[in-house]
């Protein structure tokens, strides 16, 4: 197998073929000089691939643009077992699954003659005009020191040609854009300075991690704003790198967290959390550490011996290809970086128009218009069309782009958001809103939201009917009031938001019913009230934001009069709140609202597919033989107890169980914080009480007849926290 003709055998135009593994090994042995054999022979080795697995070479789409599709070569390794599941696995599952799935162990590129470099102090870049380029979609031989060339022409094209999309500000133009007591640091003095007028810095993306921290406090505010303070400080090296890497580019501003927000002062601080959508949206770029898992890990290829190139050159016939960096899988080195799993960074990658991210193996460019790697080129390329996105995240891979242009519901991209936001991973739970601030602050500036502990306002009714699916736990985590700029006390984040829960399963997520849907309505059938830092009740007005299309009215048919006449069965006209029957300490995480409220009994039975194998059911509500589902939260602190159904449940419940069934029941009482207009449903909380307070332990729909024949139930002002 040593001759071009025998090496083309090896196809490049056929979409698959079977890797003969024992003849290709005889073929070594005798000493046939066969490249790509001896190539994958290596890298079967190097990962470990099994004598019962298969070895295929197939043709895979990487990108395209409008009339040329560029290939790569892929090399998999099939199992003899293949479980072809998708969904989300346990932690405990994944290992095994791992195991059973299909896996590339090289991909190959093909590149033009002479090979495009990378080279130290300076960048190769085909010149011609777009469509003479013989160098598109080629293959690029890099170097182990990141050409910082490339990176300045990356900047430079994407300022030049992309003006009509990445020059367009997230914010529209009413949103004042202007940062208040902003911090940057001067890279040429090497001090923190305040941001001038009109200032133009690059942000810094990265994992803070356990390792030890050099911060802005109020104790060295003053030393870190001489001349000089961080040429020699203990600053951890991402950020080292990163000063570096900005002065190399010409740029003179970074904006850095740690050393840019005075970390001990929570006035400030707040402030800062307040705008963190505009400080990465305005930034020129963001700089992303996807290397490593903390702030030490630097970023690699920027100081000498801090990153290894790993490129074969291989000749088929009269081709000639590169080994892939990130072969194990696209964009391998960003999908399955730390970077990637941490919330704070969410809202840092999805309100950055721009992105510089490195690696362990190679730098990426992403902004709204392109995507450029290291190893391929791709800048003469318009209009590409990559077959697995860059940088993707689930959900979350909408941004803020889809909600500019039209294309995308605001509460729609807000459910898909907040559950990418909770799949990610945070070290300190105090931080749940604070690193979603961002993301709100850009949802009030394009589409007129507001929000409430994390509740879109527009629809507080419906978001308050959120399910924890796969089951969770509250995190009991606190956060400080502040008033007249300064902190009166911590509070617990309140039951009745999402920020109060974590689930206690990878399979899990949160859901709202209809929540960006249109709906016919008018107001809402519950007046919801909370509280200022003087302890004034404030009615929250459900105000349709600009972006989210509401249904009109409904109109006054004869069933409109008929569900109108259901709800004064249940409903008493006395919702002003002026003042709360509430005597404890201040805590603005409550609602207080006057509300239909029924004690009832909850059984408990084996069910397999569920979270913690148990189904849970309403005792007597049923419809039509069938009976009332209802979502618990967490039930590791309610006391099930084993009776008998019968002789337990009051008198004057709906349907009467069997007489001879025996449950395990919890008796709960439930608030009602929602009518369902087109299905004549009640959604309400289940709750328990503690000093007067109700806090949420889970939720169900019922149906609004069903409820009214209740004998039990109780119209009252209740205050949930």
């Amino acid at each position: 197998m040593s001759d071009a003709e025998d090496d083309r055998e090896h196809f490049y135009d056929e979409d698959e073929r079977q890797y003969d593994r024992q003849l290709a090994d005889d073929g070594i042995r005798q000493g046939q000089t066969c490249e790509l054999c001896i190539l994958i022979a290596r890298h079967i080795e190097k990962n470990h691939v099994g004598a019962d697995e298969t070895v295929k070479i197939r043709r895979t789409n990487f990108c395209s643009t409008i009339n040329r599709v560029s290939y790569r070569l892929s090399i998999d390794a099939i199992p003899a077992t293949v479980d072809d599941f998708c969904g989300p696995l346990e932690a405990h599952e994944i290992s095994e699954a791992d195991q059973k799935r299909a896996h590339t162990i090289l991909q190959l590129q093909e590149c033009s003659i002479p090979i495009p470099t990378t080279v130290s102090g300076g960048f190769q870049i085909e010149k011609k005009p777009l469509g003479t380029s013989h160098s598109r979609f080629s293959g690029r031989l890099m170097s182990p020191k990141a050409d910082l060339g490339l990176f300045h022409e990356w900047i430079n094209r994407c300022e030049t040609l992309h003006k009509e999309k990445c020059g367009q500000p997230i914010w529209p133009e009413p949103v004042k854009q202007v940062l208040v007591s902003f911090l940057v640091i001067d890279v040429d003095q090497m001090c923190i300075v305040d941001a001038p007028e009109s200032c133009r810095y690059v942000a810094l993306s990265y994992c803070w991690g356990t390792v030890p921290m050099l911060r802005h406090l109020r104790g060295n505010s003053a030393a870190l704003r001489k001349e000089g303070a961080l040429t020699d400080s203990l600053a951890p090296a991402t950020i080292s790198d990163a000063i570096q890497l900005v002065k190399g580019l010409g740029e003179k501003y970074l904006w850095v967290d740690a050393l840019c927000v005075i970390q001990d002062d929570p006035v400030l601080k707040k402030v800062q959390l307040a705008q963190m959508g505009l400080v990465y949206s305005m930034a020129a770029f963001t700089i992303v550490a996807a290397a490593g898992d903390s702030a030490n890990a630097g970023l690699p290829g920027i100081r000498a011996g801090t990153r290894k190139i790993d490129q074969d050159i291989l000749r088929i016939g009269e081709k000639v290809f590169l080994t892939v960096i990130d072969g194990s899988d696209y964009y391998g080195g960003v999908k399955d970086c730390t970077w990637m799993t941490r919330a704070w960074t969410m809202q840092e990658k999805l309100l950055s128009k721009k992105l510089l991210i490195f690696t362990d193996e190679q730098v990426y460019w992403k902004c709204w218009d392109a995507v450029w790697l290291e190893e391929t080129v791709l800048e003469n390329v318009l209009k590409i069309s990559f077959f697995k996105p860059l940088v993707s995240a689930g959900p979350s891979d909408f941004g803020f782009a889809a909600l500019v242009d039209g294309s995308k519901d605001l509460l729609s991209l807000y459910e898909l958001l907040v559950n990418a936001y909770m799949e990610r991973q945070l070290s300190f739970k105090t931080d749940i809103l604070n690193a979603f601030s961002g993301l709100c602050q850009a949802f009030t500036a394009i589409g007129n939201e507001t929000f409430h502990w994390g509740l879109p306002v527009s629809r507080f009714d419906a978001a308050l009917c959120w399910r924890l699916r796969a089951g969770g736990q509250r995190n009991y985590a606190f956060c400080d009031q502040v008033k007249d700029d300064s902190v009166i006390s911590s509070i617990q984040f309140p039951s009745w938001s999402w920020a109060a829960w974590h689930s206690t399963s990878a399979r899990g997520w949160i859901s709202w019913m209809n929540l960006h849907r249109s709906e016919s309505k008018d107001t809402a059938e519950i007046i919801f009230y909370c509280q200022d830092t003087d302890g004034n009740p404030h009615r929250i007005m459900e105000t349709p934001a600009a972006s989210n299309k509401l249904g009109r009215p409904p109109p006054k048919d004869a069933k409109t009069e008929k569900t109108r006449n259901l709800r004064s069965e249940w409903k008493l006209p006395q919702q002003i709140v002026e003042k709360t029957s509430y005597n404890g300490p201040l805590n603005v995480g409550l609602l207080h609202f006057w509300t239909s409220t029924a004690r009832l009994h909850a059984s408990r039975k084996p069910w397999s597919r569920t979270h913690d194998g148990f189904a849970y059911f309403l005792i007597g509500l049923q419809r039509e033989g069938s009976t009332t589902g209802v979502f618990i939260d967490a039930t590791a602190h309610l006391k099930f107890k084993d009776i008998d159904v019968k002789s337990e449940v009051p008198k004057g419940i709906l349907v009467p169980s069997a007489a001879n069934q025996t449950y395990e029941i919890v008796v709960l009482d439930f608030i009602v914080v929602r009518t369902k207009f087109s299905l004549n449903e009640l959604c309400a909380l289940a709750v328990e009480w503690k000093d007067g307070v109700a806090y949420r332990v889970g939720i169900v729909d019922v149906k609004e007849t069903e409820w009214i024949e209740l004998r039990n139930r109780e119209w009252k002002m209740v205050t949930l926290g």
